[in-house]
């Protein structure tokens, strides 16, 4: 059956001329085309444009059908779309065409009660009255368009306009002058005081500008009153303007633009001075945008003034640069002591010193020291401003509290502000009041500057006692500093308080030791060795000098064998104060005491040096040392050789001895080792010799 179906379809598809062909090539074209693409090539090569045919209506049932199936099109439209004003207008102006002015009317109405607040609706209302010269119907339109929507000036203007376009003035006037009980813009007052004028009533107009300015009471209406009034020449009644303006509108006048105009209208008047001080005063009154201002104020001066007067006008450019800095930042303190600077020098009192309170006001937000260097330095510079030029010492003592309570001292504190305070108050011979501060400063943050200003000043008193008290508070506040300890140490020494001054050596000392300041230590024996040694020029007895002279040598060995002396100090120093040591012996006449002391000098250095040069090095400075304290003397220089070589032997001799039990090998290195040593020795006597004959 199916076999039969198919070929009966095929023969009825052969009959009717169809073939069903299978495609050649079912790949995509090269050359593709879009359904856009065919649309606009139908449209490009259409030639035969569409007309609307034309209607023609023969008579007057054909009118009434036309109109009739118009305002059924009409109505249909605004039934699906009542809110659409666009449909009501377009529909009433179709009626007024037709000359249905009854039924256009009706129109206009029914889309007012739809929405009346549309501006157009009435205004296309009003002007088909107008048009078709329906005065009283337009007149209650605008009547009502102004009733429903005062602010619309449009409705007032097209009213007042047609009034004086119909001659009916006394109708115009009483339009705006109800429409001025709106108060509305600017452009209202003005074509109100131009039909007065066009009436020929300039004192009306005049009134008129002025109850403008009475009701919009602001720099804008004295402007545009004054300009008004110079353009009818009643000069003394603009300048009354500009200056009823400064003092009623108050800072709303301090502007540029209120000051060039009053300016303008002086230098048309040939008003030179007025115009100087209205520029000084609007420089020094208005605090920002005053650069078209000075600007001006520039030109002015060259052309008008002396040169004291542009000496003027650049400070005043100057501080408006100032000014202009700091809005952009306030915690520019380089720009603050410019700026202060400049007052303190051309400006006043008053002027500076608002200056200043303006300055000091921006504290820093972090407290960190760095960032508060440059701040406290604004307020010493106004104290000392206040104090040495002003003279005002109640603002000077009120300035050094107020900063002094703003520094947070948990922090950080400025020596520099609490010493001059301190000497602020020692000026004013108020001693008390200084001291209590010094209390303060050593209780609350103890600085090293501030106490020693303080010891300075109480050594300047002569009060001996009270230098004692604060030195020992010094000392317990900071007892690892070696120069406290020394200036105590000369202070007792100036007293002639010797054997204190000997405790408090031997005390700093144990100090140092005790925190190992080897630095502290080196200085304090130096010092205690000077103490000494000075002790010793001033002392006749010779007992006494035997026991400062043991005292001296027990220092030395104490500081010798002290290891962190050694560490801190070079070899070469460590050798200058072998050689101080040995001087003693030599002084007094010891000299086989100071041979020894040269010898374990010796043996010292070339037992802590490794390097092989520095070892010839220091062992030449040490035997030309040596040597020096015996030119001459043969017998003494024969000694000093035999000594060193006999140390050398006795040093091997010991040494052989004690590594007997060791290998050949160990003996061999000693042995070259000691010979390396005496070596070292003969080239150094070697080079004594050769610079004595040279």
């Amino acid at each position: 059956m199916y076999q039969d179906d198919l070929e009966n379809n095929r023969q009825k598809i052969a009959e009717i001329g169809m073939r069903i062909q299978q495609p050649k090539n079912s790949a995509p074209s090269n050359i593709q085309i879009t359904a856009e693409q065919i649309v606009k090539e139908a449209q490009a090569h259409r030639t035969d444009e569409l007309k609307i045919p034309i209607q023609r209506i023969n008579d007057e049932d054909e009118l009434d059908e036309y109109k009739l199936k118009k305002r059924r099109d009409f109505e249909d439209q605004i039934r699906r779309n009542r809110y659409n004003i666009h449909l009501w207008i377009k529909y009433a102006e179709w009626e007024e065409h037709q000359t249905e002015y009854i039924r256009a009317r009706s129109i206009f109405e029914r889309a007012i009660e739809i929405d009346y607040k549309n501006p157009s609706l009435w205004l296309k209302y009003a002007e088909m009255e107008m048009k078709n010269k329906f005065v009283n119907h337009a007149r209650n339109v605008w009547e009502r368009a102004c009733k429903y929507l005062p602010r619309i000036d449009q409705f007032w203007y097209k009213w007042a306009y047609m009034e004086e376009l119909l001659g009916n003035y006394v109708g115009a006037r009483e339009i705006f002058k109800a429409w001025m009980t709106w108060n509305p813009n600017y452009q209202a007052w003005k074509a109100y005081a131009n039909f007065e004028e066009k009436m020929g009533e300039y004192d009306n107009a005049r009134k008129v500008m002025y109850e403008y300015l009475n009701n919009v009471h602001n720099l804008e209406s004295f402007l545009k009153v004054a300009k008004y009034e110079d353009k009818h020449k009643n000069y003394s009644s603009e300048r009354k303007i500009f200056e009823e303006g400064l003092t009623e509108l108050g800072k709303e006048a301090l502007c540029q633009e209120y000051f060039l105009a009053f300016i303008k209208f002086e230098l048309e008047h040939k008003e030179y001075d007025r115009c100087r001080a209205l520029f000084k005063f609007g420089l020094e009154n208005i605090e920002s945008n005053k650069e078209k201002l000075n600007e001006n104020y520039i030109k002015f001066e060259k052309k008008y003034g002396t040169t004291q007067k542009l000496e003027d006008m650049v400070i005043n450019r100057r501080r408006i640069f100032y000014e202009k800095k700091l809005q952009e930042n306030n915690m520019d303190y380089d720009t603050w002591f410019d700026y202060t600077k400049l007052e303190e020098e051309y400006g006043t009192e008053n002027s500076c010193r608002e200056i200043y309170e303006r300055a000091i006001g921006n504290v820093p937000p972090i407290k960190e020291k760095k960032y508060w260097k440059r701040y406290v330095y604004l307020w010493i510079n106004y104290a000392l401003y206040e104090e040495c030029v002003c003279n005002n010492i109640e603002v000077t003592e009120e300035i050094y509290k107020n900063i002094l309570d703003l520094i947070p001292h948990k922090e950080f504190t400025f020596s520099k502000v609490w010493i001059l305070a301190t000497n602020f108050y020692i000026r004013q011979k108020n001693i008390d009041k200084a001291r209590k501060l010094f209390g303060i400063s050593m209780g609350m943050c103890p600085k090293k500057k501030v106490i020693d200003s303080y010891i300075n000043i109480e050594l300047q008193l002569g009060n001996n006692d009270r230098v004692k008290k604060i030195f020992q508070s010094y000392i317990q506040k900071f007892p690892n500093d070696e120069n406290i300890w020394f200036n105590f140490c000369k202070f007792e020494e100036s007293l002639d308080e010797y054997n204190v001054a000997e405790v408090l050596y031997i005390n700093s000392i144990k100090f140092m030791k005790e925190n190992k300041n080897d630095k502290g230590l080196y200085k304090m024996y130096s010092e205690l060795i000077n103490f000494y040694s000075n002790l010793i020029l001033t002392t006749k007895e010779k007992k006494e000098k035997n026991s400062l002279n043991n005292k001296i040598k027990k220092t030395y060995e104490e500081m010798l064998k002290n290891k962190f002396v050694i560490k801190y100090i070079t070899k070469e120093q460590e050798i200058d104060i072998w050689n101080k040591y040995a001087e003693i012996y030599y002084v007094s006449g010891k000299y086989d005491d100071m041979d020894k002391i040269y010898k374990k000098c010796l043996e010292e250095i070339l037992n802590q040096v490794t390097d092989e040069e520095l070892k010839v090095k220091y062992s030449e400075i040490i035997i030309n040392n040596w040597t020096s304290h015996y030119e001459g003397n043969k017998e003494r220089l024969d000694k000093i050789k035999e000594l060193l070589s006999y140390n050398n032997e006795n040093e091997e001799l010991e040494e052989n001895e004690e590594n007997i039990s060791e290998n050949e090998h160990a003996i061999n290195n000693n042995n070259t080792n000691k010979n390396k040593n005496s070596t070292l020795m003969e080239k150094a006597l070697e080079w004594k010799e050769k610079n004595k004959n040279n």
